[in-house]
């Protein structure tokens, strides 16, 4: 009777674990996400980076560092339609190759018509050249149609549910002077297309030397061999859409707080290797921010000399507090919410870095094993794609390749992990609309819950097997 009775009081508190955990994580993302923009450059984005170093110094990290750099952003400055004495708001979409939707000075006017999903057929007769058309977000490439048919400026408006390859159709890859903008509520300018209203458009987006932040925390190790090594944890926090003013970016926030999340249990057991958490901004922007950080950490390990570059005071205090530590171990993370599924992967996007199989293979899969024994009663949690492992085939796949953070410190030689979430397609992803009413959890927990379990099991170890790229 004892012995159930205990195993029911186990059973509880992982519960309520478990329970606290998923809050936490929706709590995280909700703030993240409760702003118009996260995208580099848009004052969300500050705002993020402000509550993660809130979160650390909440974690007990107050080991914080800063390392800034310059990124191309463009910076919408503000749109509206005018009828009459009346303004609607307009958001600029991301510009096509590099001409943003900047209008002249006077502005742009005509008369306003509703193209619907982009239907011909059924506008039928109403006269499309010279006019500015409204469209369903969801109309998928038929906006590009309406140009060719002279319209002056499409609008879209916002749709619900709508699939990231929507996103994929809304930006264009040569520098087409085709102004496109975008309505959050579209109800009133439905109603002004229905009465083909004459409207006025202005506004601009200009191309801004942003300055993003990329948040380094130290937590030292407890050990006095083995404090001297280092494991660093990459997430991004950044967010995008083809709405640059409109990126608040729900689903694209889980990887930050799953990150903040899995640092908890240094909080509470603290690690005897020093344990280094690498929040990177830019991410979207062709991983702008992680690419000047690396460097650091070349200098910092003496893979890089010092002099071919001219530091900045922030960047030679944070290579001197680096150099301090070999590096052991880069452990790059990009989670989703829609499984409880995890993937070890090579992290080889963009760069396609040949990264051979890791020597901690073994170690990695026995706190693995360990870990879905023990607390999944024997479900497996992780596909090992680190190389062909037939015993760990049918958990799902990583649905397609898309660019990974670690990727980066792979190429410059660092040994280096990646765990991304398996069988989630992203569909959020880009939308301008990425709220987090649609989410849940529950799986990201798990995913986490297991990661704190592997990521802590590495970091203490003693007799972790050398890497050496």
């Amino acid at each position: 009777m004892k012995k159930y009775l205990l195993l029911f009081v186990l059973f509880l508190t992982s519960s309520l674990q478990a329970n606290d955990m998923v809050g936490r994580l929706g709590q995280t993302v909700t703030t993240l996400s409760a702003v118009d923009s996260r995208m580099t450059g848009y004052a969300g984005n500050r705002q993020a980076a402000d509550e993660i170093e809130r979160q650390l110094q909440g974690l007990s990290i107050s080991e914080i560092y800063h390392h800034h750099f310059r990124v191309p952003v463009p910076k919408d400055e503000g749109f509206e339609l005018v009828a009459g004495g009346e303004r609607v708001q307009l958001y600029g979409m991301w510009p096509n190759l590099v001409r943003t939707p900047t209008l002249p000075p006077e502005g742009l006017s005509g008369v306003l018509i509703d193209g619907g999903k982009g239907d011909l057929a059924a506008l039928d007769g109403v006269p499309i050249k010279d006019r500015i058309v409204v469209l369903d977000y969801d109309c998928g490439e038929q906006w590009v149609t309406f140009f060719h048919l002279g319209a002056k400026a499409v609008i879209f408006r916002s749709a619900e549910g709508t699939h990231r390859k929507e996103a994929d159709l809304k930006f264009l890859d040569v520098p087409a002077n085709l102004p496109r903008f975008y309505v959050s509520d579209g109800a009133r300018v439905t109603e002004l297309a229905a009465q083909q209203t004459t409207v006025r458009l202005s506004g601009r987006m200009t191309w801004q030397n942003a300055q993003g932040r990329t948040l380094v925390g130290i937590i030292p190790g407890t050990d006095a061999t083995l404090k001297s090594e280092a494991v660093y944890l990459n997430a991004y926090y950044d967010a995008m859409s083809p709405v640059p003013a409109l990126a608040p970016g729900a689903a694209q926030a889980a990887t930050a707080a799953g990150l903040l999340e899995l640092l908890r249990v240094f909080q509470e057991t603290p690690p005897k290797r020093t344990v280094i958490a690498v929040f990177t901004d830019a991410h979207f922007l062709n991983l702008a921010g992680i690419r000047p950080f690396v460097p650091l950490l070349q200098v910092a390990s003496g893979l890089r000399e010092r002099e071919l570059k001219e530091w900045t005071s922030e960047e030679i205090t944070l290579i001197a507090r680096l150099d301090d530590f070999e590096v052991r171990l880069f452990v790059g993370l990009d989670l989703l919410v829609g499984s409880d599924k995890l993937a070890a992967i090579k992290p080889v996007f963009p760069y396609r870095v040949a990264v051979p199989t890791p020597p901690i293979l073994g170690q990695l899969l026995d706190l693995t094993v360990d870990y879905e024994d023990r607390v999944l009663g024997g479900e497996k949690i992780l596909s090992n794609s680190l190389k062909q492992d037939l015993s760990r085939q049918g958990l799902g796949s990583v649905p397609e390749t898309v660019p990974y953070e670690a990727a980066a410190p792979a190429l410059a030689g660092f040994p280096t992990l990646l765990f991304t979430t398996l069988n989630d397609i992203r569909a959020q992803f880009d939308s301008p609309e990425d709220r987090i009413d649609d989410l849940t959890f529950d799986g990201l927990a798990a995913q986490v819950a297991f990661l704190q379990h592997v990521i802590s099991g590495l970091v203490n170890d003693t007799q972790l097997k050398a890497w050496d790229v």
